[in-house]
């Protein structure tokens, strides 16, 4: 994604450092460490911009330029510790690391790139879930999912798959694929919090952000020997991840 206006007047002060990270596999892959440009300010107009031109995208971390779409899919998905920009996710298919499977066998966890009609490799995420929804001629098969994507220098979205600034543009994303974390295993998820309607819920073969499966309960506050006072919380059934305020 080309950055918009909003970010150009921060150029100027922009620096990047080399760097390296390695596929399952043991591949290094190229990226850069750079500095993060988005002020709150700036984040909101980023928000604002995004939101009109594709109100159902649910925003789930904000703007940053500390990483992107394919670093995110194929790096890290822990968005408080990612810093690594990679341009070229290419070593993780090549060396076998994942491999390539049919829309129609796609699972979550999944990973989708987003192709140009030339063959570049233009978008990156991290299916979340299956849809009923046809095909409709935008960048081929992608509307039939629910991706988790970060987006340029703007926020991490949950989006449908063609509900996204990719398939659009003067070099538009023309199909799709999808890749597997190429291991037998069976499912074994961890789990931390993100914030207040978030957390992580990682395996092996990828991590995904879901909404806390929140449970009521109470927590006893003993102001006095003889007035206990009993607090309304809640906590999520996943994580432990518990709060005293309102659960959506």
């Amino acid at each position: 994604m080309v950055l918009t206006n909003i970010l150009l007047s921060s150029l100027m002060s922009f620096s990047a450092t080399s760097s390296i990270v390695y596929t399952p596999n043991g591949t290094p892959v190229s990226c850069a460490i750079r500095d993060e440009l988005v002020t709150p300010s700036i984040g909101l107009k980023l928000y604002l911009a995004m939101k009109q031109q594709y109100p159902n995208a649910i925003l789930l971390s904000s703007a940053s330029t500390k990483y992107n779409c394919h670093s995110y899919a194929w790096h890290l998905q822990n968005v408080s510790l990612n810093n690594k920009w990679i341009n070229d996710p290419s070593p993780y298919i090549q060396d076998g690391s994942y491999y390539e499977v049919s829309y129609y066998n796609v699972q979550p966890r999944d990973r989708i790139i987003y192709y140009s009609s030339s063959g570049e490799k233009l978008h990156s995420g991290i299916v979340l879930s299956n849809s009923t929804l046809n095909t409709n001629g935008i960048c081929g098969t992608s509307r039939r999912f629910k991706i988790q994507s970060k987006w340029g220098d703007y926020g991490l979205y949950e989006h449908r798959g063609d509900e996204c600034p990719y398939p659009y543009g003067l070099d538009p994303a023309t199909y799709v694929k999808y890749y597997r974390y190429n291991s037998t295993h069976s499912h074994s998820y961890t789990y931390s919090s993100l914030d207040d309607t978030y957390h992580y819920s990682k395996c092996v073969c990828g991590t995904l952000i879901l909404k806390h499966h929140y449970v009521s309960n109470n927590i006893h506050l003993s102001y006095n020997e003889i007035s206990p006072a009993y607090v309304p919380s809640y906590t999520c059934i996943d994580c432990g991840y518990t709060t005293l305020g309102p659960v959506n």
